[in-house]
């Protein structure tokens, strides 16, 4: 078993982190300066198969139980508040197909999973998406892709209680290496445009290095060292991130 102690002074106060991991190489344990404690346990398989925590003496189950397929993929994960999350795969290629989240007869996600042959996403549907109404409803995003299975499109619409419809459209244009030239998201109420969440973004890039984006619509500009790491972010304004 080994550990490495972590210390991070923050206005006057020191605060420490101390992390454990077993002789494979796993994490088993986080320690705060709290006196709260994380503990991992893992299967024969390597897989993490429960989380808990102990705060003050008290023990509090984060993960009760993760369980896995054949691929050491997840297909079920019950959680300490009772809530657990199924998986499911398809056959043929192994791909996730649905993902549901409940607690007893109350279902909080349900999300079905449709691909093309290469694998990429065709279809995204949820259930149960609540709105302003408080009534479940179901929107599906649906993806486009061009020849070379760059995302051209992705879309989706769902409507609410009195026929109020919200619709999206995201549009993308590459050049002939990859980068994305042009982004336009459309949103739409009853088929009318929402000007607060409709755009049209145009890229540029540096041409001693095709992939590093210095300027999107002329509003933001990006600055980069001689090793290719971003090292500022500012607007027009310059104002810095």
């Amino acid at each position: 078993m080994s550990s490495n102690e972590k210390k991070r002074s923050i206005e006057g106060k020191t605060y420490s982190i101390t992390y454990r991991w077993d002789n494979f190489g796993r994490q088993r344990s986080v320690a705060y300066s709290n006196g709260f404690s994380v503990y991992y346990s893992y299967d024969s398989g390597g897989q993490v198969k429960a989380v808990t925590g102990f705060m003050g003496g008290t023990l509090v189950q984060y993960v009760k139980s993760v369980h896995y397929d054949e691929h050491g993929s997840r297909t079920r994960v019950e959680y300490g508040n009772g809530v657990i999350t199924t998986y499911t795969y398809d056959d043929a290629m192994h791909r996730l197909v649905k993902l549901q989240t409940k607690q007893g007869s109350v279902t909080y996600q349900n999300i079905n999973y449709t691909y093309d042959k290469v694998g990429n996403i065709l279809t995204r549907t949820e259930d149960g998406v609540v709105m302003s109404d408080s009534n479940p409803k179901t929107i599906t995003h649906r993806y486009t892709y061009d020849t070379l299975y760059r995302l051209t499109e992705a879309q989706g619409s769902i409507k609410e209680e009195g026929n109020t419809v919200h619709s999206y459209t995201n549009s993308f244009e590459y050049s002939p290496i990859g980068n994305i030239l042009r982004k336009i998201q459309n949103v739409k109420t009853n088929g009318s445009v929402d000007g607060a969440l409709t755009y049209d973004y145009s890229y540029k890039y540096n041409t001693t290095k095709p992939h590093a984006v210095t300027n999107i619509n002329d509003n933001l500009t990006y600055r980069y060292d001689a090793n290719g790491n971003m090292t500022a972010v500012y607007d027009t304004a310059k104002n810095y991130r």
